[in-house]
């Protein structure tokens, strides 16, 4: 598990030790629990995808089998992993033709998912306004990904799951001031898709409307992780670096990517890898009035030529 937290004050020390003593255990272990071990990753370079293609299956069979309640939701797609073999306390042994076809279904089943989260079929309602491409990175009003009759959204759900993997209540609530709120953009000003290769920039307006921080954080397009290079921990630029950031005499920000670093820029730009699609998450964290009212708004990100 990992976990996530504000610290609204300079004393990185005490935030350090109030994680070490959180605890979670089993409530029947309520009078004799064991703490729990955190391991301090910081500064590390992780790597938290899973196989998408080759080795799909064995991995969820390896993760499955560690699975001991099936809850009322997950009853039917436990039970087609069943049909295929993947059943926990039993070795995944597929014969060589079933295992051609699963391995080509893992193929075709990444590209749909990738599909629809990149180019969603259902994303007009959730463009975020009204003549730019910046989308709802949750595009539901509902939690439980379910429409007014109950039904399952099945393309809003894949295309959420397949960048984020998870839901919460909080995902749909309009809160002035608190929690969080998530743009994203796959595609230029001309609607192509960002590619590493190519160099773009983005003006941040001033005063974006974010009580607390706001990010902007470049994932790479095939593992939905943080893109990884050779230059930055952290490929983001964040409000939290303010004083290392050039900031324009209007109060706004010019932001680059791409594969070279522009010229007294360097602190502004994240760099990406030629050929690599990319895409950006813009968070708003406390948003206020201004991001709901969109009286504030991102403009699209330009290509350089």
């Amino acid at each position: 598990a990992m976990g996530r937290a504000f610290v609204n004050a300079p004393d990185m020390a005490a935030a350090e030790e109030l994680i070490k003593n959180v605890n979670i255990y089993n409530l029947s272990e309520v009078d004799n629990s064991p703490q729990v071990q955190f391991f301090d990753v910081s500064g590390e370079s992780l790597k938290l995808s899973h196989p998408q293609t080759e080795g799909f299956w064995e991995f969820l069979h390896e993760v499955y089998s560690k699975e001991t309640v099936v809850r009322p939701e997950d009853k039917n797609l436990i039970g087609l992993m069943h049909t295929i073999g993947i059943v926990p306390g039993e070795p995944f042994q597929p014969d060589d033709r079933s295992k051609e076809i699963l391995d080509k279904a893992a193929v075709v089943a990444d590209l749909m998912a990738r599909n629809i989260a990149y180019d969603s079929p259902v994303k007009e309602p959730f463009l975020f306004y009204p003549d730019k491409n910046w989308e709802l990175a949750f595009m539901t009003k509902n939690p439980r990904y379910e429409d007014e009759r109950g039904a399952t959204q099945i393309e809003q759900r894949m295309s959420f799951m397949y960048q984020a993997i998870t839901t919460a209540d909080a995902m749909v609530l309009e809160l002035v001031g608190k929690g969080s709120k998530y743009l994203g953009t796959y595609r230029d000003a001309d609607e192509n898709f960002l590619i590493g290769s190519n160099s773009y920039h983005l003006n941040i307006p001033a005063n974006v409307p974010a009580e607390n921080f706001w990010s902007l954080v470049v994932y790479d397009a095939e593992t939905r992780s943080m893109i990884k290079n050779d230059v930055q921990p952290l490929p983001a630029i964040r409000s939290l670096d303010s004083d290392k950031l050039i900031q324009n005499s209007d109060g706004s920000y010019d932001v680059y990517f791409g594969p070279e670093a522009p010229e007294d820029f360097e602190n502004n730009w994240v760099k990406t890898n030629e050929g690599d699609g990319f895409f950006v998450f813009f968070r708003f964290y406390s948003p206020t009035e201004a991001y709901y009212d969109k009286s504030w708004q991102l403009p699209m990100v330009e290509k350089l030529e």
